[in-house]
């Protein structure tokens, strides 16, 4: 938050942002100018509002502009990349803000486009914004490559929950033989022999056959028999297999393309990685592989832009609040005003770590099983999520690779422990 209030020779435009129809207010010297005014999302309008603004340059002898907006979903790069385009400098508000401060302009808690592009004009003239950075390609790609992973990651789960569903049916007995229902031996049995039926018919000594040329001789005799068996005294539904067995290899199909695409997306947002300059120094933490480190930069940008690791902390929400009155003082928690999905990326990435990085199993340890303060395991994860963020960005900014004792001062850990 800049908090530095406007010099007077200065033009301020706060803008409302919507899909189609945008608000603006001008505020020169604390006053409004003009009434509210529309803003189509379109080209001929943006050109419009940027004769108004020199216009009103010329007519009140101004030097500077700022224009700044709620980043209300994609909706306002659109006019953003184009005021940018132009020279005009801008600046974004919290949404936050604007909701708490609008029953100041009019003791109301009326909300509509025009009111809130008055009440961002206000917070702007006094200076309670933020500077808008403009990511650079590479990490806007990478940001994209790891929505995309999202949301086949989605897809992909919501597939195979259809085929468990599918097989609670028709053979419920089978996905408690594999501990991966998708693994190469399980696969085969859904591609070629998916139901009782086609098993028993098979028999055990090809069924046998069969998996062991699927899975070069990992699997045999034992694994067959036990299908066998399973399949011979199964509960499954015995009608509608016809349509069961189009759905299956409709599910199986999906599957099998999600799981490409994700490959494809997942090599390509490793080679965004490599050209951030930041891959060998991330990828040295042990237990952080090329999706965390790929999806850490690609939520919070070039690292290089932030001055204390405490600001991405802020930023994923990890920062603490407490909420004290008078003799009541509340409890401590993070205030989870931050981006989601960065918050999610550190929280699986430290658990992860807890079982694979020794340094962070060190602490985890000494968090819940201290005497004084001690942690539940959800909050050690938490405060190993902030820690591997401030190791993360220490080894980015000092461009150098982990190591434990001097990363983490383990010998302190193990004492107290």
């Amino acid at each position: 938050m800049n908090n530095r209030i406007i010099v007077p020779n200065t033009l301020v435009l706060g803008i409302d942002i919507a899909k189609e129809n945008h608000y603006g207010q001008f505020i020169v010297n604390g006053e409004y100018i003009k009434k509210p005014f529309l803003i189509k999302n379109t080209r001929e309008s943006f050109e419009c509002l940027l004769d108004s603004i020199r216009q009103l340059k010329a007519k009140y002898n101004l030097d500077y502009v700022l224009v700044g907006m709620e980043p209300t979903g994609h909706y306002w790069k659109n006019i953003a990349y184009y005021l940018k385009s132009q020279g005009i400098d801008l600046c974004l508000v919290n949404p936050y803000h604007v909701n708490k401060t609008k029953e100041l302009e009019d003791n109301s808690p009326t909300k509509n486009d025009k009111k809130d592009a008055k009440i961002i004009a206000k917070l702007i003239y006094q200076g309670q914004y933020l500077s808008c950075m403009f990511e650079e390609e590479l990490y806007v790609n990478l940001r994209l490559c790891s929505k995309n992973r999202q949301e086949l990651k989605k897809q992909f789960i919501s597939e195979k929950v259809r085929l468990i569903a599918l097989l609670d049916e028709y053979f419920p007995e089978l996905k408690k033989m594999f501990s991966d229902i998708l693994g190469k031996s399980a696969l085969f049995i859904l591609k070629t022999c998916p139901f009782p039926q086609d098993i028993v018919n098979i028999g055990v000594s090809e069924l046998t056959q069969k998996l062991l040329d699927a899975t070069h001789n990992r699997v045999g005799f034992k694994k067959a028999e036990l299908v066998f068996n399973a399949a011979d005294t199964s509960i499954g539904v015995p009608v509608g297999l016809e349509g069961a067995r189009y759905r299956l290899k409709l599910i199986l199909r999906q599957l099998e393309g999600l799981q490409k695409e994700l490959d494809n997306v997942e090599k390509l947002m490793e080679e965004y990685l490599v050209q951030t300059g930041y891959s060998e120094y991330l990828l040295s933490i042990q237990g952080v592989g090329i999706v965390t480190a790929a999806s850490f930069l690609a939520e919070i940008g070039d690292i290089s832009k932030y001055e204390s690791y405490k600001q991405i902390q802020k930023v994923a929400g990890l920062n603490l609040k407490e909420t004290s009155s008078g003799m009541k003082k509340g409890k401590t928690k993070i205030s989870k005003r931050g981006r989601s999905n960065l918050r999610n990326i550190l929280y699986q990435a430290a658990t992860v770590m807890v079982a694979k990085n020794v340094a962070f199993k060190e602490i985890y340890t000494h968090l819940t099983k201290r005497q004084e303060n001690q942690l539940t395991g959800k909050q050690a994860i938490v405060a190993l999520s902030v820690r591997l963020i401030k190791v993360m960005y220490t080894l980015c900014k000092k461009k150098t690779t982990y190591t434990h004792d001097r990363v983490h001062a383990l010998a302190s850990y193990q004492q107290a422990a």
